[in-house]
């Protein structure tokens, strides 16, 4: 998908495949590449989300450009907290805010979900996350 022109430190650069997330603290595009899933590192990751399951969906999220090659989210806080869920979800996970909140260097990320529905991205992302992770 071609995102289209895109402004990065004062020269225009035409980036196909891009994510951009508009914080607080700027506007940061993240290139999605389809990068080799095999270099993933799954070391930094709490006990519960390295079982073959949990690597399977990292890879897919890697793959899609939702984290990096160390699992790190590459979204704004409210989509990371939609990324979170479906991942529990996913994994059949009752406890596990506190974990990505660790893993991505996210405090409360639990509280950021629930307004992560206030516009219609929340429930776009939501959506293709459940797409992609059938």
């Amino acid at each position: 998908m071609k995102i289209g022109t895109l402004i990065n430190n004062g020269t225009i650069n035409d980036m196909q495949n891009a994510h951009v997330v508009i914080t607080s603290q700027g506007i940061n595009v993240v290139q999605r590449i389809k990068a080799n899933p095999d270099n993933l590192c799954f070391d930094n990751l709490p006990p519960k989300l390295q079982s073959p399951r949990a690597q399977a969906i990292w890879r897919i999220l890697f793959q899609e450009g939702y984290v990096d090659h160390k699992c790190i989210t590459t979204r704004s806080r409210t989509e990371s907290a939609i990324i979170a869920k479906n991942i529990a979800e996913k994994l059949g996970l009752k406890r596990y805010w506190n974990d990505f909140s660790e893993l991505w260097q996210m405090p409360n990320l639990k509280s950021s979900y629930g307004k992560s529905f206030d516009t219609q991205s929340g429930w776009d992302i939501d959506k293709e996350l459940k797409r992609i992770l059938q």
